[in-house]
């Protein structure tokens, strides 16, 4: 039947029955399954026939119907570009089709993603969600769990795994109300790689062989077996459970069937051959390299743009690397890999600097291989150029992708060096240390006034999973003994995880820099966690104090931000601040908080409790703030001052983009018609006349969506500082009221008396650890400084 109706529409044959004929053919055509349907060039020109046909009878849906799938089977075919122009083509007459509008936007989005233009990409999904809500289209809700599953993949790819759960949490529901096998695959397929992108590899492999079993979900797509077995074996591989031979056997399956094509296989062969290098079977990863020439070679065109074209080359020298330094080979030759490491990277780096600001910020280390790439860089600097010289170029390396984070990008800081570092960020006897986690090992740079140190330090999973064994002890409110001190075994269970992590981030010649140090800025590169450097312990003595104790510490999220802070301070032409001090505390709740938030009761307003707060300042250089009064009217006073400090509740709502927030009095008045919440966000604090340093002594205030390889200012603290504020003191975890209290009347103390807030804070603890009380770094260690905190704000 299609032979002739196919004949008869190339002869002319205009009948009316005839041309829906073609229509209707040539749509159950396409909507076969893949396993049954015809090669992708016969159902590409049998729907341009059913296009003209709809054309001849001025059936605009049936038309853009026909187009929709016709850049469906394009990106399917991987011509995205193509793709594209068909879809733009539709949209542009959607108005007379409301049916179409949404499938077409929606792909629109789906191609602009495919082609790393996020901004777009969101912006269509957004106009497609608006579109159904229009419709009531059985059809839709299976494109309403489509668009959910787009958005799920953006925010993933935007290294936002709290926001991508949100999103995968809306496409099960809606999945859940068509349950037809393509979306219950394509649900199971963004469910494992979100277990992936959380390292949840025992998640991942559940979720995988569960579709490996599921006939009725590896019919959906020709692909969709092997693209399930290559996930499996990154589980297995990356998961370390020793089962390297059940990860070989999966890549081999996947690499055996034909339909795995494209970037994903290239990426395949790839990290099957870093597998093999890795466990020193180096002849095989020879031979998958070879193998991965001829791909490599072919990424020419739009397909080296959609790829991120300048990484597989750069992963593929990495590798070749790698395994000429297990051959031993001379240095001679590795000055030969080194040279083509050096363009693969400066590619690498040019590429991504030409990428778009991406809403909420990413980073240039997103992706984990390139941090793989860039610890291969650092080896073989050091091995061709020895240890000194070769360490001080690795930094450099390190240097120039600080400068491509979102925060540094958008405020044009650009590369930073060594002699700007130390010129602009270290005095006498203060240190930097920067930490670059990397899966193969991971890297520790110190840098003094007249010398710069190196040393190699643990894996990142092994850093990451001792560090948040370290972060559950730390935050979790000891018990304590009858006479009030902290139970011995909390102690103990403290110094355990302290001590672990601490083997693994400090070797004895760094904690010698770090103790010989009167000041230390702490720079945590892509660690997705905050970095607790101030509670690990000095020494293994039972009674030792902390780092935190006996050395000012200072966090920056990166250091071209540093050097930046430190450029606008001393450029900065504002006179003096009206205030030395502005404090807000306890404020009242809302009905909108008491109704989101019921555990969150109202902090006692009794003044005593602030009075160690203000007390150390001139009454008349105060403004203080408690009750009612502590509003968000009050920040946008006239007066400005040095120090802002708030007592407050902290809130986290994972519906936003920067969710961190603040729990502040309502204030009077109605806003558009609503009462005031008293809710204070990230964009709040970005429009507040900025002060100097702010103290934010809340719960969760560093709270935010970790993004990989980016600076990590996605929360109150970052809000702050990019408002203007050079300093800011702030909390990831929750806080015990009390000893807060107790550690900021030192602090201020120490603050008035001209120190800077790194070296309060030090002192501060020190005298609240003397209290057997508050002896446990949860008591006095939750607290950091970040940002310029070796600058005075008095003086």
């Amino acid at each position: 039947m299609h032979a002739e109706l196919a004949g008869r529409m190339a002869s002319g044959d205009d009948d009316v029955s005839l041309l829906r004929g073609v229509v209707a053919t040539a749509f159950h055509l396409n909507g076969l399954p893949p396993d049954l349907s015809r090669p992708v060039e016969e159902r590409l020109e049998l729907l341009e026939r059913a296009r003209s046909a709809a054309l001849k009878l001025a059936l605009i849906e049936t038309e853009l119907n026909a187009l929709w799938r016709q850049a469906r089977l394009h990106v399917s075919g991987g011509d995205v570009v193509r793709a594209r122009a068909l879809l733009e083509d539709a949209q542009r007459r959607s108005e007379e089709a409301p049916a179409m509008r949404p499938w077409i936007l929606l792909d629109l989005g789906t191609c602009a993603r495919l082609m790393g233009e996020w901004d777009e990409a969101h912006s269509w999904l957004q106009a497609a969600l608006a579109a159904l809500l229009t419709e009531r289209f059985d059809a839709h809700k299976l494109t309403r769990a489509s668009i959910f599953g787009e958005f799920f993949e953006i925010y993933l790819a935007w290294g936002t795994p709290d926001q991508a759960l949100v999103w995968l949490e809306r496409e099960r529901q809606a999945a859940e109300e068509v349950p037809r096998p393509e979306t219950q695959y394509v649900y199971a397929l963004n469910s494992i790689d979100y277990a992936l992108a959380c390292e949840d590899w025992q998640g991942a492999i559940a979720q995988t062989e569960d579709c490996l079993d599921s006939p009725e979900l590896l019919r959906v797509s020709p692909d969709a077996r092997a693209k399930l077995l290559v996930r499996r074996a990154l589980a297995w591989n990356q998961g370390g459970l020793l089962e390297v031979s059940r990860s070989e056997k999966y890549f081999h399956e996947a690499l055996a069937d034909p339909s795995l094509r494209g970037k994903e296989r290239l990426d395949s062969i790839l990290f099957y051959a870093y597998l093999e290098a890795g466990r020193g079977r180096l002849d095989e990863a020879e031979t998958w390299l070879q193998l991965a020439r001829e791909p490599l070679a072919e990424l020419t065109g739009d397909e080296r743009r959609l790829y991120d074209a300048a990484y597989p080359s750069a992963f593929f020298h990495a590798i070749a690397s790698h395994v000429a330094i297990l051959r031993e080979e001379p240095v001679e030759v590795l000055a030969k890999h080194l040279e083509r490491m050096h363009a693969t990277f400066d590619d690498l780096l040019e590429e991504w600097s030409r990428t778009p600001l991406l809403p909420g910020g990413i980073g240039f280390l997103i992706k984990g291989r390139r941090r793989i790439i860039l610890s291969q860089l650092f080896q073989l600097l050091i091995l061709v150029h020895g240890e000194e010289e070769g360490a001080r170029l690795a930094f450099e390396k390190l240097l120039r992708t600080h400068a491509l984070g979102s925060d540094s990008r958008r405020r044009g800081i650009g590369h930073v060096d060594v002699a700007a570092l130390r010129r602009e960020l270290l005095t006498e006897g203060e240190a930097l240390f920067a930490y670059f986690p990397a899966p193969d090992r991971s890297h520790l740079f110190v840098v003094e006034e007249t010398r710069l140190s190196y040393f190699p330090v643990a894996r990142s999973v092994d850093i990451r999973d001792a560090q948040a064994r370290l972060i559950r002890t730390l935050s979790s409110r000891p018990s304590h003994e009858d006479d009030g001190t902290v139970s011995p075994s909390d102690r103990k269970r403290w110094r355990a995880a302290a001590r672990e992590f601490a083997d693994l981030v400090l070797p004895d010649p760094a904690l010698e820099i770090l103790l010989g140090s009167e000041a230390v800025t702490v720079v945590g590169v892509d660690l997705r966690a905050w970095l607790p450097f101030e509670s690990l312990p000095v020494s293994d003595a039972q009674d030792a104090l902390t780092v935190g104790e006996v050395v000012a510490v200072s966090h920056l999220p990166s250091i071209p931000l540093g050097v930046d802070l430190e450029r606008r301070r001393l450029a900065d032409p504002r006179a003096a601040q009206d205030l030395a001090l502005r404090l807000l505390a306890a404020p009242e709740h809302s009905e909108r908080v008491a109704d989101s938030w019921p555990e969150l009761l109202p902090l006692p307003r009794d003044g005593g409790d602030f009075e160690n707060l203000w007390k150390p300042y001139p009454a008349a250089a105060t403004d203080v703030l408690i009750g009612a009064p502590a509003s968000r009217e009050a920040l946008f006073r006239e007066e400005t001052a040095t120090v802002l400090q708030f007592v407050c509740h902290g809130v986290y709502d994972s519906d936003r983009l920067r969710p961190a927030g603040l729990v502040l009095s309502p204030g009077e008045g109605r806003r558009g018609g609503m009462a005031p919440s008293g809710l204070f966000w990230c964009e709040d604090a970005e429009r507040v006349p900025a002060s100097p340093l702010v103290v934010l002594a809340a719960c969760g205030t560093g709270r935010g969506p970790h993004r990989r390889g980016d600076e990590s200012i996605n929360h109150l603290g970052g809000a702050f500082l990019h408002a203007g504020a050079r300093c800011v003191v702030m909390a990831h975890a929750d806080l015990d009221y009390g000893a807060t209290l107790a550690l900021l009347g030192h602090f201020h103390e120490g603050l008035v008396a001209g120190a800077a807030p790194s070296r309060a804070l030090r002192d501060a603890r020190a005298a609240l650890g003397r209290d057997a009380r508050f002896d446990h770094p949860y008591y006095h260690s939750l607290l950091q400084v970040v940002g310029l905190g070796h600058r005075p704000v008095f003086r």
